[in-house]
Parts: structure tokens; sequence; C-alpha cells
């Protein structure tokens, strides 16, 4: 990364016609001492290294080979470059980026904010807290990975953003912590607002390695949403963390979200999952989902893995709550849903494969829609077990046409069935008392069976 360039001033001269030549010669030397300052990488060359509303960012900052890098962005700063990061640190052990408020990085063709790695440096502490930041670049193609925010670094990770990280184009992440295999590492600890991201593979938040070899290190990753987290593209997860031998916990506050509007296979809200080391994958070692707010989107998790839903899950064609490796944990595996499950969305009729075991505690909902006057039906199709407990709420957009049914007097209809659909199944049985306070049309009434068929 260029730390100067060269430029050309002499043709402003012209401009500054002045008649006593020892006036004018200080001028030129004034002129010529702030024109070289104009427009240069900034360094830390003070610890800290402040930076207030006067200082010309316009190449961003560049600090490497320091101990420490410690940077504080006064009130009001922004950092708006063309070609260059934001932010770039290398060969730095520790690192401390943070922001006293209502500041600014916006980038095209480059990361807001980013660490590099270097082996030969020892893994410290690298702390961010920031604000907004943006990123924009205008070639589809281009498979490099940017980021709102991107650490390389085998030492322990801090990151607080209280704004919101925009990204606008294709394999651009709003957060990624690249952590290197066989380091020691430490424990990484993410807190957001909000993040969006519109563009093929890009994330929201991504953890994973820099594969190599060398075995992994047990260590802590957590996740904490705030805000919104939304990913629009194909293959952009909301959340992904893939590392293996790891214990991770996401927590969706209330208000909190996390939405992938992309529902194919491939992409998901949130994926919580190992890595795979040459021909060989292996898992992470707990995965521990707590909403109080909204998931939105596909669920993949693997290892040892529990769902604690307290607030809403709209699910669009795959849940995966794995139970793998839990004989030493001591997790209750499964999907627990103290909430609301909405099959789809509202008027979204879907069928949606779940693999693992399906808890509903008593003062849980699960939505469907079912559209009595065609074939629509959500179905939840739980391979596994299910215990159902609370209540089913049923959404109904349309009744059946009854206008070929000859409504004589004298005639009893009581009992007769109409249409019925199947809007659960678990290859593993069904426990549990189901309610459904049905509101009763005056000719029709709707009831739910459990078959002996587990459906």
């Amino acid at each position: 990364m260029p730390c100067s360039s060269t430029r050309t001033y002499n043709h402003w001269v012209h401009f500054y016609i002045i008649p006593t030549k020892v006036i004018f010669l200080f001028l030129v030397a004034s002129f010529q001492f702030f024109a070289d300052d104009v427009g240069a990488q900034i360094n830390c060359d003070s610890d800290p290294k402040v930076i207030d509303t006067s200082t010309d960012t316009s190449n961003g900052i560049e600090c490497s080979n320091n101990d420490d890098a410690n940077i504080i962005l006064e009130r009001g700063v922004q950092i708006e470059t063309t070609s260059n990061p934001g932010i770039h640190i290398s060969n730095s052990e520790n690192v401390s980026i943070k922001t006293e408020g209502d500041t600014l990085i916006n980038t095209s063709e480059g990361n807001g904010i980013w660490v590099e790695y270097d082996p030969t440096v020892t893994g410290g502490l690298i702390n961010i807290e920031v604000d907004y930041i943006t990123l924009s670049r205008g070639d589809d193609n281009n498979i490099t990975p940017f980021a709102g925010i991107r650490l390389q670094t085998s030492g322990e990770v801090k990151i607080k953003s209280s704004g919101k990280i925009a990204t606008l184009g294709e394999n651009m992440d709003g957060i990624l912590v690249e952590n290197p295999i066989g380091t020691n590492g430490g424990n990484i600890d993410i807190s957001v607002n909000d993040i969006e991201t519109q563009g093929i593979d890009s994330d929201g938040i991504r953890v994973t390695p820099i594969v190599g070899d060398t075995p992994f290190f047990e260590r802590e990753i957590g996740i904490t949403v705030k805000g919104t987290i939304k990913t629009s593209g194909e293959l952009a997860q909301g959340i992904i963390v893939e590392f293996a031998d790891s214990n991770i916990k996401v927590e969706i506050n209330p208000g909190g979200r996390v939405i992938a509007e992309n529902t194919d296979d491939n992409t998901f809200a949130l994926a919580l999952i190992g890595t795979e080391i040459g021909s060989d994958f292996h898992y992470n070692k707990s995965a521990e989902i707590e909403n109080n707010g909204l998931v939105n989107g596909n669920i993949l998790t693997e290892g040892c893995a529990r769902f604690n839903n307290h607030g809403t899950t709209m699910s669009q064609g795959s849940i995966v709550i794995s139970a793998t490796g839990c004989t030493t944990i001591g997790i209750d595996t499964g999907f627990f849903n103290f909430g609301s499950v909405d099959v789809g969305g509202k008027n979204e009729f879907r069928t949606t494969e779940f693999k693992g075991s399906y808890i509903q505690k008593n003062n849980g909902q699960l939505h469907i829609d079912i559209d009595w006057s065609g074939d629509d039906v959500d179905l939840l199709a739980i391979e596994g077990s299910a215990d159902l407990e609370g209540i089913l709420v049923v959404n109904t957009p349309a009744f059946p046409d009854l206008s070929g049914i000859s409504l004589e007097r004298g005639i009893d209809f009581s009992g007769q069935e109409i249409k019925s659909w199947t809007f659960f199944t678990a290859s593993e049985g069904i426990t549990g008392n189901l309610h459904f306070p049905s509101r009763t049309p005056v000719l029709l009434s709707t009831s739910i069976t459990k078959s002996t068929d587990n459906t």
C-alpha cells in the first residue's frame, strides 16, 4: 500500500502575483509545506493517534510495525477513500480503534477497517468500537473479499458497532474475522447494531479460519445482535461461524432481527458450523442460540446445538438442530419454542424440512397458513421427535367453495368432513397436547387430530 504519491502544484503559482520579493518567497515556502501534507496517508506516529475533523483523511490511515496501534476518532470524523482502506493496520500486536460518536468510514474498492495478519507477530487484543461504515464496488465478478470490518488475527477480538455497516457489491461482508488454524487464539466477542449487505456471497457476520493443516484450539465465540442484520443476495448468510472445536453463542436481543431475504437451500439466516481441513470435516463443539427478536431464514447448526426461541422464528425451508458430540457437554439439545414459529410467513405457503428435536412449550405458538379454497398448506416436516404443547394458530386466507352443496332444510351436515390437510409430521413420533382455539364460522368448524402414523 503506497504511503505517499507525487503531486505537482506549480500550476497554482500564477495566482500569487505579489510585488514584494521577501513576502513572495515566504508565501511559496509556506504553501508548499502545506500542500505536501494534503491527501497523504496518516501514520500512527503518536500513541494514541487522535483524528479530529480538521484532518485530511482522503487517503485513509496506514499503521504498520507498531507494538500498539491506538487510534481515536473524535466526534464527527469522516474517513472517505476511493481505493485505499479507511484504516489499514499491519504488523501490530495490539490494536485499538475507538470512536467518540457520530463518525463515518466510507470506502469504495477497499475495506472499511482492515487489520492484516502477520505470522511473526504474537496475537494480542484487537478492540474496535465504531459507528457507521459504508462500502461499495462496481465489479460484480471480483472475488477479493472486502468487509466493513475485516480482521486477520491469531489473538483476542472485541468488536462493537453502534451504528450501521452497509455494503453494496459481491463478496462484501459486514464483518469478517479470519483466525489462523493452529494458533491458540483468544475469544471472539462481537456486538452489533445494524448490518445490511446487498450482493452475492456478502455475509452480515462471518467468522472463519485461515485454513491450514494444524489442529484447532477450543475458543469461545459470542455474537450479540441489537438491531437488524439483513442480507439479500445468493449465498449471503446473515451470521455464519465456521470454526471447529469452538463454543458458539448467538444472542438476538428484543427488537433484534436476523434476516436472509434469499431463501434458496444454500443461504442461511444462521449457520453455526465447523470447517473442512484437508479431506476431513471438523465440527464445532457447541452452538447455542437465544432468540428474543426475529430470525427469518434457513437455519443450520452442527456440533451439539440448542435453539431457545423466545421471540419469532420464521422458517423458510430448512432448519437443522444438530446433536453431534453431546455426550460430554451437557447441553439439552433441540429447538425449544417458548415464543412463535411461523412456517413460511403469513400467506406464504411452504414446507419446512426440520432435522432434530422440536419441543414447543406451554406458551409457545405454531403458526400455519391453510387455503381451504385451493391446494395450499404449510407443512413442518420433522426428521426426529416432537413434543407439542402450547397453541396452534391458523391463518385462513379463504374457505372452500360451498356452492355445490345443497343446503336443504332438515339435512344434518354436522361432523361431515369437507377437507383435511396434514400440516405437521414427525418421523420419531409426536407427544404432548397441542391446543387449537378454533374460531368457528356459522356453517364450518375446524379441529385437529393426531393420527397413529405421527401426523
